[in-house]
């Protein structure tokens, strides 16, 4: 997971992810990938020994759940997420923010405004709503240089972008 820090160097989850999460060809990417690719098998479908024991280390770390699926991308993974939302909230859209890549399947690049935006031949559904990055450095709510040490400055810009957001949300649904 990549993180941001800020001045006080408090930890926050870079939501914008992709590949710049594991470096592009780290070696000590390239040697873990190596190893395991030696020990496993590379279809989930099949039962192995180094999966189960993945499973059961992965479920030590998140209590009161009981069943892993592994995914064979990114992709693969956002599909089953937005199939899985919709199953548990009975709500078909969904929410995305600006710029951002969802995967190469149909359904992720329909949810990609990365994709639609572009002129690729995919176009944004009625069920994709579109919020806007929360950068106060380059979007929409943009702070001059010196509002942004500025607590206030940066908490009013935070409203606005949650009332923002907050109307999105409602207007998804309905």
């Amino acid at each position: 997971m990549q993180y941001l820090f800020d001045e006080t160097g408090r930890k926050y989850i870079d939501c914008i992810s992709n590949v710049q999460h594991v470096g592009h060809c780290h070696p000590k990417v390239v040697a873990a990938i190596s190893k395991q690719l030696a020990i496993s098998t590379c279809n989930n479908r099949f039962v192995s020994s180094k999966l189960t024991e993945c499973a059961e280390e992965l479920l030590k770390t998140l209590p009161g759940l009981d069943t892993v699926l592994f995914c064979n991308s990114g992709s693969e993974a956002n599909d089953l997420a937005l199939r899985l939302a919709r199953d548990f909230t009975k709500h078909h859209d969904a929410i995305v923010l600006d710029h951002a890549y969802h995967g190469t399947v149909t359904t992720t690049m329909e949810m990609s405004p990365y994709k639609f935006d572009h002129g690729c031949t995919i176009k944004q559904p009625e069920w994709v709503h579109v919020a806007p990055c929360p950068d106060v450095y380059r979007g929409m709510y943009r702070l001059d240089d010196n509002e942004l040490h500025d607590a206030d400055a940066l908490s009013e810009a935070a409203h606005r972008y949650a009332n923002a957001v907050s109307d999105i949300i409602a207007n998804a649904c309905t």
